[in-house]
């Protein structure tokens, strides 16, 4: 699935993004201070940077190191990550 920005209110750079998913990932580090982390999967070339807004669910969302979780992620990613997460639910739903 393809999404395309366009011009903005701001007149910043639009950005075409590629959406991808879902697959299955490990959880390889996350910030809980911060509310984000990078998610590893073998169907994605690279770490996916993903942030706590992200996580399926309401109030408080956090995820640890070794989570198993299913994540649909665009590209091109964020914060120096190849991709970045759009939704992410934890275990495998594939």
């Amino acid at each position: 699935m393809k999404r395309s920005f366009g011009i903005n209110p701001w007149n910043t750079v639009a950005v075409d993004r590629d959406t991808h998913g879902p697959v299955v990932g490990l959880v390889s580090v996350w910030h809980e201070d911060e509310g984000w982390g990078a998610i590893r999967s073998r169907d994605a070339d690279g770490e996916i940077w993903a942030h706590f807004s992200d996580i399926d669910g309401s109030g408080f969302r956090t995820l640890a190191a070794g989570d198993l979780v299913t994540v649909m992620f665009e590209t091109p990613g964020q914060d120096g990550y190849p991709h970045r997460a759009v939704r992410i639910t934890q275990g495998r739903h594939t």
